[in-house]
């Protein structure tokens, strides 16, 4: 009688046992390519991060600035300028914070231009856009093929009675733009 593949079928089992169980330590990321911010103490990141949510809206506010972050791997505040000339402003508004110019980097990007919205026409529809049934909006599911033909799934609340099955018209993304 042969026990090879048994004896094959015992190893295997254990070394997948293995490969599945927790490192006893784990280990963190490295950060060995990154600049030496990214080693701040859990203090300095604290910090930034309260620094970050303090100032962000501010600077959002004024002109040119296409972006804020709050890199947290890098240990640094970032923000995105459609031109030089916005600079000075950021950096007077983050000196007035006590924000060190160690703390920041401001960027030079291109600025975000709007694409599309929630709100726009989608055919063939596409999940997270904008539906509209009732007096209400909501945010359609995904869509769905099945045996009895295509359908979407959505959340439950919206329907004209939540939870129901009792055919609620929808529409995408208003009854008055695509009836």
């Amino acid at each position: 009688m042969n026990h090879r593949p048994t004896r094959f079928i015992a190893a295997a089992s254990v070394l997948f046992v293995a490969a599945c169980t927790d490192t006893p330590n784990p280990s963190a990321p490295s950060t060995g390519n990154l600049s030496p911010s990214a080693e701040r103490s859990q203090v300095a990141q604290d910090r930034l991060a309260t620094l970050f949510s303090d100032v962000s809206s501010e600077v959002m506010a004024l002109p040119a600035t296409v972006y804020a972050d709050y890199d947290e791997t890098r240990g640094k505040l970032v923000f995105g300028i459609e031109n030089e000339n916005a600079a000075p402003g950021i950096q007077r508004a983050l000196a007035a914070r006590g924000i060190s110019a160690d703390d920041y980097v401001i960027k030079r990007t291109e600025p975000i231009h709007m694409m599309s919205t929630l709100r726009d026409v989608y055919r063939p529809t596409i999940a997270g856009t904008q539906i509209h049934f009732g007096n209400y909006l909501c945010t359609m599911g995904f869509n769905v093929d099945h045996a009895g033909g295509r359908s979407f799934i959505t959340n439950s609340h919206c329907t004209n009675t939540q939870g129901g099955v009792e055919g609620t018209k929808y529409y995408q993304p208003l009854s008055t733009t695509d009836p």
